[in-house]
């Protein structure tokens, strides 16, 4: 039984009760007559109920949907398929990139640390046109070595970007079980050292 359901039994016998009580409370100018025919007894039960417990403390496993990865979300869903815990950290922008990026931490798998990557996905109502094209032009205008070809950037760790469909994966940093793990969902890296 709910606790809700519990809550309104609770509510309507407590009312119950008030009203009776305060019926009896209340004094009237005369007395009122005892019947002389036997009184019929009304035995009070206790309401039974049982409330299942929450179990809070174990992590829920958010669902794998399978399939290639075309984007952000099924990019996210392919490496928790893989068994990786994926936390969404904060929203990123990189100047160079149309897509809405989004900051993920990853941990678990054989990777000895988290890495942190930047997923930018490609929407049409975000783009204003075809996201797979989009996404490829972005992608022509970052060279080889990982610089945009309208700035430049100190990156504090090489820079590896995956494109794959409508997202652009940056990961910057040189953790091999990482590197590894991108080529296999992503393919090589497009850019970078």
């Amino acid at each position: 039984m709910s606790a809700a359901l519990t809550r309104g039994i609770i509510f309507v016998v407590a009312s119950i009760i008030a009203v009776v009580a305060m019926g009896c409370s209340q004094s009237s100018p005369q007395p009122t007559p005892i019947p002389k025919s036997p009184v019929p007894q009304v035995t009070a039960t206790a309401l039974s109920t049982t409330i299942e417990p929450t179990i809070l403390s174990q992590p829920t496993a958010i669902p794998s949907h399978g399939g290639p990865i075309r984007d952000h979300v099924s990019f996210v869903d392919a490496l928790r398929a893989r068994g990786y815990t994926v936390d969404i950290v904060d929203s990123v922008e990189q100047p160079f990139l149309r897509g809405t990026g989004t900051i993920l931490r990853v941990s678990g798998g054989n990777l000895t640390q988290p890495i942190e990557l930047q997923s930018f996905n490609y929407q049409q109502e975000e783009v204003k046109m075809d996201p797979l094209q989009a996404a490829a032009q972005d992608a022509q205008q970052i060279e080889p070595s990982g610089q945009p070809s309208t700035m430049r950037i100190e990156w504090i760790a090489p820079p590896h970007f995956y494109h794959k469909e409508r997202v652009i994966v940056l990961y910057v940093g040189s953790d091999s079980q990482a590197l590894a793990l991108l080529k296999e969902l992503l393919g090589p890296p497009f850019a970078g050292k």
